[in-house]
């Protein structure tokens, strides 16, 4: 009881007010939770807690959509990605654990910049493709996985290059995005890294996010989708412009 006293604090306000943002966007764009939460969470609370319930929180969602992923996936595009950042993501968690509080605090909004701007850009990947391209494509997302839970726009921008329709394209994203967090989760418990504050954080926030993502589907289909996404990159790119000089 006095871990959950602790809990429910300014900072939980602030928390489920990102948290619900971060649903709506989510909700009607499709992308973005991950990079508006990881760095305002590290802002919040500190850097590890904020991975670790973004991760968790990122594998929730991603499991009510199993079924659709499983019935379109193309393993053969998408398993190299999964399993060599699988394999990575530990060195990604130990980063975060052994790295100063506010330089991986401003390094998370750093990488949300960057990201942010290669999508405003509309920059796609071009390069070869095969086994050891998606290989160390799942490699360097793994890193960015296990140290800031930005990895999504690395390996999005590798499968969305892929000569296949849709429909596939976001399933074998989606079966990466399922296989990234479960393995981060497995990587900073082994490490000692998730404790009940944090999964009682986790608890609170998870039903804002979720009402959040159930208003952006709901709400803001009337709105340009192209004028919206543009919007929430811009967002996104405020979010880590501020928490990269605050």
């Amino acid at each position: 009881m006095e871990i959950l006293a602790d809990s429910l604090n300014t900072d939980l306000l602030y928390a489920v007010i990102a948290s619900v943002l971060s649903g709506m966007i989510f909700g009607f764009a499709g992308f973005g939770a991950g990079l508006i939460m990881s760095p305002l969470f590290a802002v919040i609370f500190n850097p590890t807690d904020a991975i670790a319930i973004v991760t968790m929180t990122s594998t929730t969602a991603v499991i009510l959509l199993w079924p659709q992923i499983r019935r379109r996936v193309q393993v053969r595009e998408s398993l190299p990605v999964a399993l060599c950042g699988a394999a990575t993501i530990p060195f990604g968690t130990y980063i975060l654990l052994t790295t100063d509080v506010d330089l991986m605090r401003r390094s998370i909004g750093g990488m949300v910049l960057l990201f942010a701007v290669i999508m405003l850009l509309g920059w796609t990947y071009r390069g070869p493709r095969g086994s050891i391209a998606g290989g160390l494509t799942g490699m360097l997302s793994g890193l960015v996985a296990g140290s800031s839970a930005t990895s999504g726009p690395i390996y999005s921008l590798y499968l969305l290059s892929a000569p296949v329709e849709a429909a596939v394209t976001r399933a074998n994203i989606l079966f990466v995005s399922a296989i990234f967090p479960i393995s981060t989760i497995v990587s900073m418990a082994a490490q000692g890294a998730i404790g009940r504050q944090t999964l009682i954080r986790f608890a609170l926030i998870m039903l804002p996010y979720a009402s959040g993502i159930w208003v952006g589907a709901r709400f803001f289909r009337a709105a340009s989708d192209r004028l919206y996404r543009r919007a929430a990159l811009w967002f996104i790119f405020a979010v880590g412009l501020v928490v990269l000089i605050v």
